[in-house]
């Protein structure tokens, strides 16, 4: 299937509009390839969404999160896979994430490093959270999409959980699984393709969407930290942080995001922290 045969020239390029939330392309970059598996021609099915190739081949492109859905969206019409998402997800690295990801190997120990995804992702992508919640037996690193709007959630959720999965992979080895898979979809015709990678127990429709695994990985020590690293780029990404709108949104935004990640989540709660943010507006500078 190829979908529209329009030529790709033919559609108007999408491009992030003034207040957009967006998502650099990183982990969307493999859009093309699996399409192609799939006998798609990426060049029709990008163009028919407002994207061409070029967008995909560089992973610091930024476009609009909600186009980006529906181009998930599109891509699942086009293939007739239900788990589009979750092959983008499998082939994800932590450098995808750009900076945030970059620090991740940096840090002393599995705990601090997913604390620093949680407090920088939002320079990777502006219409998500990534959540970690923590009890002495448990722990659940999860992804949230905070924007209205969003086509293809049930992807979206899929390749962000699967990147988690990467990720803990990547810090603590390759045959690391967890105890446990969250995800905030129903489930598909075929769970095959989800329990081959996650090597783990599924739970559809759960109330949200992560990994869980044992506590006591956050301890785990990285043979890769470098506290010289880790000081100037978390300097980079504070500068970043400094840089980003401070509309009334954005704080919002930056706000949401600490009330999903602590699990205070009441309007009241969200109330309280947007007053304070906004007679404090230094206690939000670094989100």
């Amino acid at each position: 299937m190829t979908g529209n045969n329009k030529p790709a020239q033919a559609y108007k390029l999408t491009r992030p509009a003034p207040g957009d939330r967006t998502v650099r392309v990183g982990a969307l970059e493999g859009i093309p390839a699996v399409l192609r598996s799939f006998g798609c021609k990426p060049e029709h099915i990008l163009a028919s969404s407002g994207f061409n190739t070029t967008q995909f081949e560089d992973p610091d492109v930024r476009i609009s999160y909600v186009a980006g859905s529906k181009l998930l969206a599109r891509c699942v019409a086009a293939t007739g896979c239900q788990h589009f998402g979750l092959l983008l997800g499998e082939r994800s690295v932590p450098s995808h994430l750009g900076i945030a990801g970059y620090l991740l190997h940096t840090a002393p120990d599995v705990g601090s490093a997913l604390r620093s995804l949680v407090k920088y992702l939002d320079l990777h992508d502006q219409g998500g959270v990534a959540t970690l919640a923590t009890t002495a037996s448990r722990t659940l690193l999860g992804y949230a999409i905070h924007l209205s709007g969003v086509e293809a959630a049930d992807q979206i959720y899929d390749l962000s959980i699967a990147t988690a999965c990467n990720i803990m992979r990547a810090l603590c080895g390759a045959k690391w699984n967890p105890t446990e898979v969250l995800l905030m979809r129903r489930p598909p015709l075929d769970v095959t393709p989800y329990r081959r990678f996650f090597l783990a127990p599924l739970r559809f429709n759960a109330d949200e969407s992560a990994v869980v695994f044992p506590t006591r990985w956050l301890s785990h020590k990285l043979p890769s930290a470098d506290p010289m690293l880790q000081h100037h780029l978390e300097m980079e990404a504070d500068a970043l942080h400094a840089h980003q709108d401070s509309d009334l949104i954005g704080d919002l935004h930056r706000l949401m995001r600490q009330c999903l990640t602590s699990r205070q989540c009441s309007a009241k709660d969200i109330a309280r922290m947007f007053w304070y943010a906004r007679t404090n507006p230094e206690s939000t500078t670094h989100g």
